[in-house]
């Protein structure tokens, strides 16, 4: 036992999955009850709202998300580390820049978007224009923490974030505040989360709040077009994947009676724990892939795969032949009516698990071939949604088609690649 202990130990990348497994199963835990408590203070149709604001939420944010890889492959590699400070300074004004934009636009065509998405009131979109505004310090920093290994306090600041928002959007949601209140809660946690990681980066939020005195003045250098490009890149490939792992909600939102869309939103915040909890392997392997390192890095895939098929494959077994015990445990029986379409929804979540970790390996190496496969999958999906969309059976069996086929893309793809070096 000693023997096998120490050989976790020596082994750097296994040991920063078991501290951020074990970081992100509490985050996982804490973002999780935030779902089942809501659901048993809401109206299925107010519970609806919450999720598919969570779901743009999560495709809007791939901007800072995308900055926020870019930030971890600077740092994570060689070079002096002021800098590396004050690139990601600059590209922060970039991200503000941006998020400022989207949130405008949000915020104008609120009402419009009430009436397009079925909401009860425009309020639930002005706040999450704020939440996008408060996330772009909160990535940055902690992408940072994240490319120099910090895993504990990367936990800490999530768990931060996940018990903040569950406690602040329980209290906004008891007063009467409904999806609103759901939201607001996530834009004061935020609050919380950043103030605790501005104190462990000691990077200040004030030295990159100079976008509007600078954007426009200085002209872009070329490292800076460099890693603009690479984040075109990123763009792609996580505005691609993350369709692929919540625009479900929304397809059904679209063509389903709101009770039904309701429903399928309750099953589906069961499916992604699969997704979720697989993260924590993506996000040790993005740092710790290095550019000038071939052969370290095709162990540390299989590692991640392994670590992946390990912890994403028992939870879809046991989504698969307990639905109706799991439904009824994590959530609330008043979802039980759909609990046949948990293990459909589970397989496609694992399949994204998997393809995540692909897309995560090829974005720290800059394959930039990966994301003409990300681009056609969401085609294929859409294409797919459109044609077929009478029923939530018929959304998620989209789903599995389209992530099955991107995974095959991308093994045929790596293979090809890996045997074309073995020649040289």
């Amino acid at each position: 036992m000693q023997k096998k202990f120490n050989i976790i130990n020596k082994n750097q990348f296994t040991k920063n999955n078991i501290i951020f497994f074990c970081g992100s199963a509490a985050v996982a835990f804490l973002n999780y009850l935030y779902h089942p408590v809501l659901s048993r203070l809401m109206a299925v149709e107010d519970f609806g709202e919450v999720q598919a604001l969570i779901s743009i939420y999560l495709q809007l944010g791939i901007i800072l998300t995308v900055f926020g890889y870019i930030v971890v492959n600077i740092v994570s590699n060689d070079g002096r580390d002021d800098k590396k400070t004050e690139f990601v300074l600059k590209l922060e004004e970039i991200a503000y820049f941006l998020t400022f934009a989207v949130s405008f636009v949000i915020i104008i065509f609120s009402n419009n978007l009430k009436n397009y998405l079925n909401f009860h009131s425009f309020y639930p979109f002005i706040a999450l224009a704020l939440l996008l505004i408060t996330t772009v310090p909160l990535t940055f920093r902690t992408s940072y923490l994240q490319a120099k290994h910090l895993f504990w306090s990367l936990s800490l600041t999530g768990m931060l974030f996940s018990g903040g928002k569950l406690l602040f959007a329980v209290l906004l949601v008891w007063f009467g505040l409904k999806s609103f209140g759901a939201i607001a809660g996530l834009v004061i946690a935020n609050g919380v989360a950043l103030f605790y990681v501005i104190k462990k980066t000691k990077i200040s939020i004030l030295g990159s709040l100079s976008v509007f005195k600078k954007v426009f003045r200085a002209a872009i250098s070329d490292q800076m077009k460099k890693e603009l490009k690479y984040g075109i890149f990123i763009f792609i490939i996580l505005i691609s994947m993350t369709l692929l792992y919540t625009a479900d909600v929304v397809i059904v939102r679209l063509y389903l009676p709101s009770t039904e869309a309701g429903l399928y939103s309750g099953v589906a915040v069961i499916a992604r724990i699969i997704f979720f909890a697989t993260a924590s392997v993506s996000g040790v392997l993005l740092p710790s892939v290095k550019l000038s390192k071939s052969k370290e890095n095709n162990k540390l895939l299989k590692m991640a795969l392994f670590a992946v098929f390990l912890i994403g494959g028992t939870l879809l077994i046991i989504f698969s032949f307990f639905p109706e015990i799991i439904i009824n445990l994590l959530i609330s029986s008043k979802y039980e009516a759909y609990s046949g379409i948990l293990p459909r929804a589970s397989l496609f979540l694992f399949l994204s698990s998997i393809a995540n970790i692909l897309f995560t390996y090829c974005i720290a190496l800059r394959k930039y071939f990966a994301a003409y496969i990300a681009g056609f999958g969401v085609f294929i999906v859409f294409v797919l949604s459109l044609l077929n969309h009478a029923s939530a059976f018929a959304i998620v069996n989209n789903f599995i088609i389209t992530n099955f086929s991107i995974l095959s893309g991308l093994v045929i793809w790596l293979s090809y690649e890996r045997l074309q070096l073995k020649h040289e």
